[in-house]
């Protein structure tokens, strides 16, 4: 591809929005031998990823074009659909697009479902909770658009450092319960909270622990919960609506790790208390680096879930301050009603545990 047909494919799919890219155009071009070599002088400027000048150079620029939004790069893919860092072409806000999985928009009955889900993701509006900021259809494919934020979810950060210093494993679930209260009041269950669907802002695979700095717009340390409200779209999830199980399959989806023993048994049971069972699991994961039954296989694990505890917290982890012992044992009671009855008043007695600031994380 020659260097005009480059820059004139980079105007049709709208890129050159962005005035700092169509100077470096302007500059660069003249110092390119063809499409490729000015492709790769703008990546080294930082003016255009690897993702995009492939798009281009393959003819495949229209694909990077959403609506008012252009596609960054790709970020990943789960079973509700890929997920992309894009930029709005006007705004300049980058954000967070979530392209819905054809199987959950491919007819009328999705279609309706998946509107109502996102009507009740826009009620959503908490520091703890990334926010929805636009749906739609273009091309016959269903876009939620959602709040970008930098950082890595909390398996991710669990993996690079280790067990997390009591304070900030404390800090970041009682963060997570607080946006799980204010979906829960506003008749959004969440139903498949795990370490992977807590963002925690700030963090990078490849920052030191004293180094604080970030290029995000939240602050350091400050949780949000990812993908609230999406699970209700795949069948085999349960709905949940004002605080109630909706049953659609009785299949299991949560991963065995963290599955709340009265969902093995019956998943019409489930309801907030359930997910504060998942908390439970994933505060002892933060706290000593794995899972409450390791090692086990999908079947033991969910045997084990009903009928045994994990190994005692004060013995993988002495330095766990005594009367967190008894909190963590109430979160994953095997009896819903010897649960924390909500979020909230889980949220109420990390406090004192919690460190509200943090500045870094090293191995515990």
């Amino acid at each position: 591809m020659d260097v005009k047909t480059f820059v004139d494919q980079l105007r049709d799919c709208g890129l050159l929005f962005d005035r700092r890219l169509e100077r470096g155009v302007r500059d660069l071009e003249s110092k390119a031998n063809d499409g490729k070599t000015l492709a790769r002088l703008l990546i080294q400027q930082g003016l255009l990823t690897a993702y995009q000048a492939n798009h281009i150079l393959t003819g495949k620029g229209k694909e990077l074009v959403l609506g008012q939004y252009r596609i960054v790069e790709r970020l990943g893919q789960g079973s509700t659909g890929q997920t992309f860092k894009a930029v709005h072409a006007t705004m300049g806000r980058l954000v967070v697009i979530r392209l819905m999985a054809p199987h959950l928009t491919n007819d009328p009955k999705s279609r309706t479902k998946f509107t109502r889900e996102v009507q009740n993701i826009a009620q959503l509006s908490h520091t703890n909770i990334l926010t929805a900021f636009d749906a739609f259809e273009v091309g016959g494919m269903y876009v939620l658009v959602m709040e970008y934020v930098e950082g890595m979810d909390l398996a991710a950060l669990v993996r690079h450092v280790g067990p997390l210093p009591v304070q900030l494993a404390c800090n970041f679930l009682r963060q997570t319960a607080l946006g799980l209260q204010h979906a829960y009041e506003r008749g959004l269950g969440f139903c498949n909270i795990k370490p992977e669907n807590i963002l925690i802002a700030g963090y990078q695979a490849n920052q030191t622990s004293s180094d604080s700095s970030s290029s995000s717009a939240v602050p350091r340390g400050v949780v949000k919960i990812l993908n609230l409200g999406l699970a209700n779209l795949n069948e085999e999830a349960p709905l949940f609506v004002g605080g109630s199980p909706q049953l659609r399959s009785g299949a299991i989806l949560s991963p065995a790790d963290y599955m709340p023993p009265e969902m093995i048994r019956d998943s019409r049971s489930a309801d907030i208390r359930s997910d504060i069972y998942r908390l439970g699991c994933i505060l002892y994961f933060a706290l000593t680096g794995r899972p409450p039954f390791p090692g086990k296989t999908i079947q033991e694990k969910l045997g084990y879930h009903q009928t045994h505890n994990p190994a005692p917290l004060e013995k993988v982890r002495p330095d766990v301050p005594p009367q967190l012992v008894p909190v963590v044992l109430k979160m994953m009671a095997k009896n819903p009603a010897a649960r924390y009855q909500t979020p909230a008043e889980l949220a109420h007695d990390l406090t004192p545990f919690c460190v509200t600031t943090p500045a870094g994380v090293s191995r515990a």
